[in-house]
């Protein structure tokens, strides 16, 4: 593990999420804290942080954060870009270069090859569950549309909706078990 290009990366890490941040803010304003990429950028800057303050002797919160951001990263690129404009829209416009692209592959990239590694696999994948199970019951509710059209279960139904929440997770389970593999 090479220490000092792990801490550079993490404070490259976190100047990349403050002006990523700072663009998502101007464009939906508080309605941040609803998108899974915005919650998992967010971790990932909390993370890095962390990192650096403990000289990366936690590895919990990078690796959490990292399953987080390839999620992010993948549904971005499969699901979104095809739905919302293409690559160039929805990899590298805005703070979407920051969000979907950037942080991501560097998150990745500095964890496998620079950082000490976890093995908890599942804590991804719980948080997920979480997440995608109360955006739908909100959308059920009426009090949301979205923040995602697969959570939109009064549009798509009960059926798509469940085939959809089915595909996520094994999305994030292969990617949570990925990384820690690829790391081991």
């Amino acid at each position: 593990m090479d220490n000092k290009m792990a801490i550079m990366a993490n404070i490259l890490i976190v100047l990349l999420e403050i002006r990523g941040f700072i663009l998502s803010y101007r464009h939906v304003k508080w309605q941040v804290i609803i998108y899974y990429t915005e919650i998992s950028n967010f971790l990932a800057f909390l993370a890095s942080i962390f990192y650096i303050l403990t000289n990366g002797n936690d590895p919990l919160w990078r690796y959490f954060s990292c399953c987080l951001l390839m999620m992010t990263f993948l549904i971005s690129l499969f699901v979104l870009s095809p739905a919302l404009g293409g690559v160039k829209t929805v990899m590298l416009g805005g703070e979407c270069l920051y969000h979907h692209t950037l942080v991501p592959l560097i998150s990745l990239f500095s964890y496998l090859f620079f950082e000490k590694h976890s093995d908890l696999w599942l804590i991804p994948v719980v948080f997920s569950m979480i997440y995608g199970l109360l955006m739908i019951y909100l959308n059920h509710l009426g009090k949301l549309s979205g923040p995602y059209d697969f959570f939109k279960i009064r549009e798509n139904g009960l059926k798509a909706t469940f085939i959809w929440v089915i595909v996520l997770i094994i999305i994030i389970s292969a990617i949570s078990l990925g990384i820690m593999f690829i790391a081991g």
